[in-house]
């Protein structure tokens, strides 16, 4: 999708309907806030990064659900500390304490951009009933 300032929002809304669709309605309610902050704190970044265009992926494979945001973007996420005063900085903290695991990846040799990637671990009640699947 084309990058630019309502991209995130766009984003959390896609993920919403789609996270209907692949969890039980067993699901709490935390489970997708949480996967919907970390994915809008992702696609904020790539916009902040000057990205073109933003590919975001889901993939739940057993009891890990897997984010994926694609940029076109140059640089390399860090996790900051902000200050009070400060208007921004902490989304990869917030996204450090949200997942089990998170990273970046360079995109293939030769295109600009990278892969920036975040699991959630899903309870195993929220868990038994599904299937493997993949949106993107």
């Amino acid at each position: 999708m084309a990058a630019n300032m309502t991209t995130p929002a766009r984003a959390r809304r896609l993920a919403g309907a789609e996270l209907k669709l692949i969890l039980t309605s067993d699901v709490h309610d935390n489970v997708v806030h949480d996967v919907l902050v970390v994915l809008s704190e992702l696609v904020t970044n790539a916009v902040r990064a000057g990205s073109d265009t933003v590919t975001v992926t889901m993939d739940l494979h057993r009891d890990v659900l897997r984010l994926a945001v694609i940029d076109r973007a140059e640089g390399w996420p860090t996790v900051q500390t902000a200050d009070a005063t400060q208007d921004h900085g902490r989304g990869l903290a917030i996204v450090n304490m949200l997942t089990a695991a998170w990273g970046v990846k360079y995109a293939r040799p030769g295109w600009l951009g990278k892969t920036v990637w975040a699991e959630i671990a899903l309870q195993d009640e929220l868990t038994s009933t599904l299937d493997c699947h993949h949106a993107g």
